[in-house]
Parts: C-alpha cells; sequence; structure tokens
C-alpha cells in the first residue's frame, strides 16, 4: 500500500488498521507541509503496536529500525522517534490534528 502526495511518498507493509491509517496519511501531510526532501519512507507493521521505519534512499547495512530484537514501537511513537530533529513541528502539528492521533498512541 503505497499513500503519496507532492513527492511525499510513504509504502506501507503489512495491515493498518483505519486508525493508523489515518496517521500515516496525516504524516504524509506533514512531510508536505514542511517541504521534505521527496524520499520513499517505508513502515512496516510487523505485529500490533510493532512498528519499523526505513528509507529507500538508505545505502547497505540497517534496513529498518528500530531492529526486530528492539522493544516494539507503536505506529505514533515510532513517528515521534523517527520526526526528533523536527519535535516541536511534529508536536504543533500532531495537537492541530488531535482528531487523528487521539486514539493512536
Amino acid at each position: 500500500m503505497e499513500y503519496s502526495s507532492d513527492g511525499q511518498r510513504v509504502q506501507v507493509k503489512g495491515s493498518p488498521t483505519a486508525a493508523e491509517k489515518r496517521v500515516i496519511e496525516s504524516y504524509v501531510g506533514f512531510r508536505v507541509h514542511l517541504g521534505f526532501d521527496p524520499n520513499t519512507v517505508i513502515l512496516r507493521k510487523r505485529q500490533e503496536n510493532n512498528w519499523c521505519y526505513g528509507l529507500a534512499s538508505w545505502p547497505a547495512g540497517t534496513e529498518m529500525i528500530p531492529g526486530p530484537r528492539e522493544a516494539p514501537m507503536s505506529l505514533t511513537s515510532l513517528l515521534d522517534w523517527s520526526l526528533v530533529l523536527r519535535d516541536r513541528e511534529w508536536a504543533d502539528w500532531k495537537a492541530a490534528h488531535g482528531e487523528v492521533f487521539a486514539r493512536s498512541s
């Protein structure tokens, strides 16, 4: 499954819930809003509340983070972690889109 808008692409592997799909759609909107460089983000749902993240542009090496032996992360927790350098903008975005994130943590 792929979500895309204005050059931002997110490939999703696994079966997200309806609430998780709304979070992913909002995440794509956030990337467009801040003008991120085009890059394909890969999100993989391993199990319930166990997501991992990667970028298509990553060279050989780490495929997805967190690794399969690391503590599982919910989708929202994973996105929070991946956007640590944009923490303030991401927190503001989530607050402005509270209806999407209210039940996603």
